[in-house]
């Protein structure tokens, strides 16, 4: 517990590649690796925005992977992506608050 960690989780491996333009028809997935060698990652803490929308992402603890994938309900509020390109963000601490 005293071990010094000034550096947060790195997110690596980001599906779609960045600069991929996607179809937005559904179902995509957009996932990426994420870890920390210091403290550890708080699963908790792992954020997830599509277009700068909170998104219910998943994480997997097993796989170091966190995830999320479109889906369609025919909905107003739940529509297809535009084809082309998106951004995604994720951010996510570690036990000691490094982001």
């Amino acid at each position: 517990p005293d071990a010094p960690d000034s550096n947060g989780p790195i997110v690596a491996d980001m599906y779609p590649p960045p600069t991929k333009q996607v179809n937005g028809e559904p179902p995509l997935i957009v996932a990426a690796k994420i870890t920390d060698r210091g403290t550890g990652l708080n699963p908790g803490s792992v954020v997830m925005k599509l277009d700068n929308r909170t998104v219910a992402a998943e994480y997997d603890p097993t796989r170091n992977l966190v995830f999320y994938q479109t889906k369609s309900t025919g909905k107003i509020v739940d529509p297809p992506l535009a084809n082309g390109r998106h951004s995604v963000i994720i951010t996510a601490t570690d036990w000691r608050g490094n982001k």
